[in-house]
């Protein structure tokens, strides 16, 4: 992924914490927009691809990229996988100390 990549390659070290917070969160926005596209189109496998770029390369916690993840493997007819991705979102919601929430469109 070209947008991953350009996030993971600040050789310069221009970006600092924060700055690099916001793009990574901007970068699961867009791409969480992307699956939300695929959905709407009913294209669920390519829905799919996107929350597991969201869900390896980005943010392993995103609650919303766990539920679309488990609407796809649903329209798919894959209810096992939707009701492992529905647990995993469940307890990142109920966790007690969660991790910085993801952003959500």
């Amino acid at each position: 992924r070209v947008l991953a990549s350009t996030l993971r390659d600040d050789s310069d070290g221009d970006n600092d914490g924060d700055e690099r917070r916001v793009e990574k969160e901007q970068l699961v926005a867009v791409v969480l927009n992307l699956s939300a596209l695929w959905m709407k189109l009913g294209v669920y496998s390519f829905a799919l691809v996107e929350c597991n770029h969201v869900l390896r390369e980005l943010d392993a916690n995103c609650a919303p990229a766990l539920l679309r993840r488990a609407l796809c493997h649903s329209a798919l007819n894959r209810n096992a996988l939707a009701q492992l991705d529905l647990h995993h979102a469940k307890a990142v919601a109920t966790s007690a100390s969660p991790s910085p929430p993801c952003s959500s469109s």
